[in-house]
């Protein structure tokens, strides 16, 4: 049987700790496991130094929207799930709610997307580099969880 010290001790670390794990629960989500809607905007290139290579980087791009999905240390991409692109193993790591992730992506048809992205509680950014051929486009990601 307990004695009144290991109980009260009990007692006392489990009023200690409840507060900040409630409090992180109910206002920001852990880690980047689940669904996420975000917006894909082409970056202006740095390093254009004619109008060949202009024409292959990101200049004529659009913005899109995507859902992106990560679960049992796979990611997917809905649009690039379209084009041929297959869920892929993700590296992440980081504290609490806030993650760092890469993935690589490869398609037979349509080249490499790699994609590095950080998790800060319910919002995620980072870039999406498309590398087809000789064509590379560079994508800013920004985004927010969906419950």
């Amino acid at each position: 049987m307990f004695s009144n010290h290991m109980l009260l001790t009990l007692a006392a670390l489990s009023v200690l700790t409840a507060p900040s794990v409630f409090a992180q629960g109910a206002t920001r989500a852990t880690g980047e496991s689940g669904h996420w809607r975000v917006t894909l905007t082409p970056a202006k290139s740095e390093t254009k130094k004619d109008k060949k290579s202009e024409s292959a980087e990101s200049s004529d791009a659009a913005a899109y929207e995507d859902k992106l999905h990560f679960a049992g240390g796979k990611f997917n991409s809905r649009v690039n799930s379209k084009r041929g692109f297959p869920a892929a193993d993700y590296q992440g790591g980081g504290r609490d709610a806030k993650v760092a992730v890469t993935v690589e992506q490869r398609s037979a048809e349509h080249g490499t997307a790699q994609w590095a992205l950080n998790v800060d509680g319910d919002s995620i950014a980072g870039t999406l580099t498309w590398i087809d051929g000789t064509a590379k486009l560079v994508y800013q990601v920004e985004g927010t969880r969906i419950p």
